[in-house]
C-alpha cells in the first residue's frame, strides 16, 4: 500500500506515534542537546514516524477525548524512556559535582553547551567523557532501537501505568544515585582523608597556613586520583549503559502488562 494512503487512513495513529517519538527525542541523549537544532530534532521525529507507522497496528479508539488521553500517555511514555536513559549521564555529572565540592571547585562553573546552564568543572568533564563513550558504543543507535522496539511491545495508545511500573522507575532512580556515589567515592574518599590530615596538621602547627596549602594539595590530589581511576570509569560507564537499556526493556514489558 502507498505510504501516503496509509498515513491518510490512519491520521490518529500517526499522531500517537509522533507523540511517543517526540517525547524520547526531546529528552534522550544525544538528541536532546541544546547544540542539536530544534528543526533537526523535528525532522528526525517526523522521519521516524513515517518509517514506523506502516508497521504498527492502527489505533482503534474513538472520540477526541480518547485520542487526547492516548496522546498524553504516548508522550509520557516517550519522555519516561528518554529520562531513564538520560538519568545515568546526569548521575555521572552529579558525581563530578560531588568531587568538585571536595576539591574546592564548587564555585567555579562553566557553561554546559548540552543544557545551556552553568555546571562545575569536573562534573562537566565526566558528563562529556561519558557522552563520548556513549556515542563510541553506538548508544544513539541503541536509543533508536529501544524506541522502535517499544512499538512492538506496546502498540500506539497502549500501556498501563500501574503500580509495578512506578515501582520499577523508583528502583531505577535509586540505582543511578548509588552509581553516582560509586563513581565519586574514590576521589571523595581520598580528599576526605586529606582534609582530616590537614585538620590534625593545623592543630599541631598553627603557624602554617593550612587553608592555602590544603587548597592546592586537594586540587593536585583530586586530579591525580581522577587520572588513576579513568580506566576503571570506562568499564563503569559501559556497565551502566548496559543496565540502563536492560531497564528500558523491562520498563516496556511492565508497561505492556507482560
Amino acid at each position: 500500500m502507498d505510504l501516503a494512503a496509509v498515513i491518510l487512513n490512519h491520521i490518529p495513529t500517526v499522531g500517537l506515534v509522533l507523540m511517543r517519538i517526540s517525547g524520547i527525542i526531546a529528552v534522550a541523549p544525544p538528541f536532546a542537546a541544546a547544540t542539536v537544532p530544534v528543526a533537526v530534532r523535528a525532522l528526525l521525529a517526523l522521519a521516524l514516524t513515517l518509517i514506523v507507522v506502516p508497521a504498527v497496528p492502527a489505533w482503534t479508539g474513538a472520540g477526541p477525548w480518547d485520542f487526547a488521553a492516548a496522546a498524553a500517555g504516548e508522550l509520557a511514555m516517550g519522555l519516561a524512556m528518554g529520562l531513564i536513559i538520560l538519568l545515568l549521564l546526569l548521575a555521572i555529572q552529579g558525581a563530578g559535582e560531588l568531587i568538585d565540592l571536595e576539591m574546592g571547585f564548587g564555585l567555579v562553573n562553566v557553561i554546559d553547551p548540552a543544557f545551556g546552564r552553568p555546571v562545575p568543572l569536573v562534573g562537566n568533564f565526566l558528563y562529556f567523557l561519558a557522552l563520548v563513550v556513549f556515542l563510541a558504543v553506538d548508544g544513539h543507535l541503541l536509543v533508536l532501537r529501544a524506541l522502535l522496539d517499544s512499538f512492538q511491545a506496546i502498540p500506539p495508545g497502549g500501556g498501563r501505568w500501574e503500580g509495578p511500573v512506578l515501582a520499577a522507575v523508583a528502583r531505577q532512580f535509586a540505582w543511578v544515585i548509588v552509581t553516582a556515589v560509586r563513581i565519586a567515592l574514590p576521589v571523595v574518599g581520598v580528599l576526605f582523608l586529606t582534609t582530616a590530615a590537614l585538620g590534625v596538621l593545623a592543630r599541631t602547627m598553627p603557624q602554617l597556613n593550612v587553608f592555602m596549602v590544603g587548597l592546592a594539595l586537594k586540587i593536585a590530589l583530586g586530579l591525580a586520583v581522577i587520572a588513576l581511576v579513568l580506566p576503571a570509569l570506562y568499564q563503569v560507564f559501559l556497565d551502566g549503559f548496559d543496565t540502563t537499556f536492560d531497564f528500558v526493556r523491562g520498563f516496556l514489558r511492565e508497561l505492556g502488562g507482560r
